[in-house]
């Protein structure tokens, strides 16, 4: 069974990150958590999809997950922690 609402949100998850590696919003370190966080997201999507259904619990356990790490996401790009000169370490602390 498809997760297409699944996909599409893990899809943005992932543009958050790299558009504050980008910016600079997010340090290289925050930036490899926040990663780490979507491949454990990935894993448990695959483990659901394996017998090839998702039921409903394992939609519902998946999106938890990924409303964690959103606010995760929000969380480390608005913590005035920054890498402007995207030297991979944290320019200033506001």
């Amino acid at each position: 069974m498809a997760t297409p609402g699944i996909d599409k949100r893990e899809v943005n998850q992932e543009k958050r990150i790299a558009q504050g590696t980008t910016s600079g919003a997010l340090t290289a370190r925050e930036a490899r958590r926040l990663n780490r966080g979507e491949a454990r997201i990935d894993k448990a999507e695959d483990h659901a999809e394996a017998d090839g259904k998702v039921t409903r619990h394992e939609r519902k356990q998946i999106t938890a997950m990924q409303r964690a790490e959103s606010k995760a996401i929000y969380l480390q790009k608005h913590d005035r922690q920054v890498d402007l000169n995207h030297d991979g370490k944290r320019d200033r602390k506001g």
